[in-house]
């Protein structure tokens, strides 16, 4: 997938929508692309989280303790996002259910980001909120 298909990806998710485009083309070019196997933890609980991630490809399954409290399948959906905006440990366990691809944006480059772009900001503060909101 090349850089322009992950920036596509995020224009599509309604966090990333208003945001400009030097600022996903900065966010993409400071990040990378990970392959993980079925199986494979993508954050783990109480672990502090470096990264934004978005789903390439897969499924994962979100744990909090022992339990299942989402599944994630669609591309361009965000997971990491309370982490790496808070700089604090990972609230919940993140689990390959398949192989997966990930697309990892560096939580220095989302501060980044966020400080340049106020409409980025608040849309990454409403999806945290919604997040919260379910649990």
């Amino acid at each position: 997938m090349d850089t322009s298909e992950i920036i596509q990806l995020l224009r599509d998710n309604e966090t990333f929508a208003e945001a400009g485009a030097a600022t996903l083309e900065a966010m993409v070019a400071a990040g990378s692309l990970s392959h993980l196997a079925e199986g494979d933890c993508l954050l783990t609980e109480g672990k502090l989280g470096e990264a934004l991630w978005v789903l390439v490809a897969g499924e994962v399954s979100v744990h909090v303790g022992r339990d299942v409290v989402n599944r994630i399948s669609k591309p361009g959906e965000i997971i990491g996002e309370i982490g790496a905006v808070s700089q604090t440990p990972a609230t919940a366990t993140v689990r390959c259910q398949t192989a997966v691809e990930v697309y990892r944006i560096p939580q220095k480059e989302l501060h980044r980001a966020m400080a340049g772009s106020p409409q980025l900001a608040a849309a990454v503060l409403r999806s945290m909120a919604k997040y919260l909101g379910r649990r």
